[in-house]
């Protein structure tokens, strides 16, 4: 007998590993579990299918990074797990771990993004903290020290929204967005290359309505539905139809009707209004939901011809989406990233996960 899929409400995906918190507020992660960013124990093993974290059920945001998890709880309560090289998981323990360290004492927060070692999140006052790698300034704090506790980025206040990069960090305030830290492919979007080690304002106030980040690139959605990226475009991931890095923003094609943006390691996907899931950049692994005979595109291609797509994420080399209930994800797979039990890279599975 065919048993009900899970219904998601938000999904995320890392290097190497991938978590959703379903509408019954229960956090399940699968892929690889080296340093313990699954948040349980099997051994440091792969876990093939989505497995239940704890016996939580009032988690209400996700986001996973390279080999860590952090989560916010209903109450505003910060949890992160995993590997704590750089003090990423915002505490001062060293190692790895699958235990859930609570992040900033009695802090409470509204949201959380991860970069490639370092965290940002947001509290519930409209401030942002960041901690973890700073070689590049990405902290915010004016400085290049590792912070293994949440650190103040800059003196802003109302923040809605935080990005991480795999160096570099963007938050909107105000309808205008701020970026800092790493800029050697021009991925702050302010026309240098040149490192920030606080924020800086890169887009005016009143025409951003969300923004999301890669590894060294990023991508932003205007209020009249456009999108518009800058840095790295080796790939073709600015989607402007040509492999040339921009230090600032330019348009992905001429369309107007897209609703929102998951950016890769070098390559976008992004959710027109109508449902239908557009990519583009490196297909080396067919994360472009592509045949693996092309390498790499500049401009935006389908992913098949379903338009009900819900809630799209992308980790470094595949993207996980959801649809009537279920996660569908694509590209690499060797580290179990797909939880069908296939390995390397099978490009198009679904995720098919008992109700918890």
């Amino acid at each position: 007998m065919d048993t009900p899929l899970t219904i998601w409400k938000q999904v995320s995906a890392g290097q190497s590993h991938a978590c959703a918190i379903s509408t019954k507020g229960v956090l399940s992660c699968w892929g690889w579990n080296n340093s313990g960013q699954l948040g349980f124990n099997n051994g440091g093993e792969i876990a093939s299918l989505p497995t239940q974290v704890g016996k939580d059920s009032n988690w209400k945001a996700v986001a996973v990074g390279i080999y860590y998890t952090c989560a916010i709880q209903g109450t505003g309560a910060l949890y992160c797990w995993g590997d704590n090289s750089y003090g990423q998981l915002g505490v001062n323990k060293p190692g790895q771990t699958p235990k859930h360290y609570r992040v900033g004492g009695n802090a409470l927060f509204a949201s959380v993004s991860i970069g490639q070692s370092h965290t940002c999140a947001k509290k519930k006052d409209g401030t942002l903290w960041c901690w973890g790698k700073n070689f590049y300034g990405q902290i915010g704090d004016g400085t290049t020290a590792n912070r293994n506790v949440p650190t103040r980025a800059g003196t802003g206040v109302g923040y809605t929204l935080v990005v991480t990069g795999e160096n570099h960090v963007c938050a909107m305030a105000g309808g205008g967005f701020y970026c800092w830290g790493g800029n050697d492919q021009g991925q702050l979007g302010n026309g240098t290359t040149a490192d920030q080690k606080s924020p800086v304002l890169v887009g005016a106030a009143g025409i951003w309505a969300s923004i999301s980040a890669g590894k060294s690139h990023t991508c932003g959605r205007r209020t009249n539905s456009s999108i518009w990226c800058w840095g790295s475009n080796f790939w073709g991931e600015l989607g402007n139809s040509i492999s040339i890095n921009s230090n600032t923003p330019v348009q992905v094609g001429t369309d107007y009707d897209w609703s929102s943006l998951a950016l890769g390691e070098d390559f976008t996907c992004a959710k027109k209004i109508s449902g239908a899931i557009y990519c583009w950049g490196n297909n080396g692994y067919s994360q472009l939901a592509q045949p693996a005979t092309l390498s790499y595109t500049a401009t935006p291609l389908p992913v098949g011809t379903d338009t009900d797509w819900l809630l799209i994420t992308a980790g470094q080399k595949h993207v996980c989406a959801t649809k009537s209930g279920g996660i569908y994800c694509w590209g690499y797979n060797y580290e179990g990233q797909i939880p069908d039990n296939s390995a390397w890279f099978d490009y198009f599975r679904a995720i098919s996960a008992k109700s918890p």
